[in-house]
């Protein structure tokens, strides 16, 4: 019996399979203008990454505008007291590390820029997972160093302060070369208020712009209060389970539970970026 001319395996031949779907969407440029929701999920990343760290340390990890000024003030206190106060060393520390974090995590991502273009949705993708990985890490030291008894002092704050910074500098990087100035994790925020509010239109309208920027600050409030939440929510968890911890203990484990859910808003990020709208559609109105 003859075999029919359109055979199956030439109809299974023609089909792409998974993988090079995957592969050619990942290799698409995304449309600047549908970034919005996976951008405002880094801004509520910001404030909650940014919350857990200055709860613990007093430090930031997203916006390098105070911590240069403490580390100023460290270093200047130490280069002119003899002894050095200790509190002084200790914040040029924490401070230092974190700086030194965000400028690591800025260059690496502007690296991959180049490399792999900066608009590139599998190289957005890759950078939210490597940056959730990176929170669940240092969840699970935070909260192996409360058990022993350990908070964010020393070494171990600056450890987990550099690798938190490393995320928020690749991250502001991302939302800046992305195209989108209003959602930009970093000191933009203070200038995303001064031209919020000197719309002319406010408070009777409210240009596309303002709306971006509102968006960003909300996410950024949200970020915050939702991992102070989990912070304050911690201890009091275990009271109510009669476990007897040091406050210390207690507030550690707070601030890692808090650095888990910033891991959580990451994974979800991963999500919207690969949801964007590629840029070649845009442009043919699709």
């Amino acid at each position: 019996m003859s075999r029919p001319e359109t055979s199956p395996l030439l109809g299974h031949r023609s089909s792409p399979s998974r993988l090079a779907v995957w592969k050619e969407r990942l290799s698409e440029e995304v449309d600047v203008d549908d970034c919005g929701s996976a951008l405002t999920a880094q801004c509520v990343i910001a404030g909650a990454a940014d919350a857990a760290a200055y709860g613990q340390t007093g430090t930031w990890v997203a916006f390098m505008t105070g911590n240069l000024t403490q580390l100023t003030m460290s270093a200047t206190t130490i280069g002119m007291t003899r002894p050095s106060p200790e509190s002084s060393v200790n914040r040029l520390m924490l401070s230092g590390s974190s700086v030194l974090g965000f400028i690591v995590g800025a260059f690496v991502a502007m690296h991959l820029d180049r490399r792999f273009g900066s608009r590139s949705r599998g190289k957005l993708a890759s950078m939210a997972v490597a940056r959730a990985a990176v929170c669940f890490v240092v969840a699970a030291w935070v909260a192996w160093e409360a058990r022993r008894g350990h908070g964010w002092d020393g070494w171990i704050g600056a450890g987990a302060l550099a690798l938190l910074a490393i995320n928020m500098g690749s991250m502001a990087v991302n939302a800046q070369k992305v195209g989108n100035g209003p959602y930009a994790t970093t000191v933009v925020f203070t200038a995303t208020l001064a031209q919020l509010f000197s719309d002319p239109l406010l408070p009777f309208a409210v240009s596309s712009a303002s709306l971006k920027r509102a968006k960003s600050i909300f996410g950024l409030i949200l970020g915050a209060a939702l991992s102070q939440a989990i912070m304050i929510l911690t201890p009091r968890l275990t009271e109510t389970r009669e476990e007897t911890r040091l406050l210390k203990e207690a507030s550690s484990y707070g601030s890692a539970y808090a650095l888990i859910f910033v891991g959580i808003v990451e994974v979800v990020a991963v999500g919207l970026w690969l949801r964007v709208k590629p840029a070649a559609a845009a442009a043919t109105g699709r």
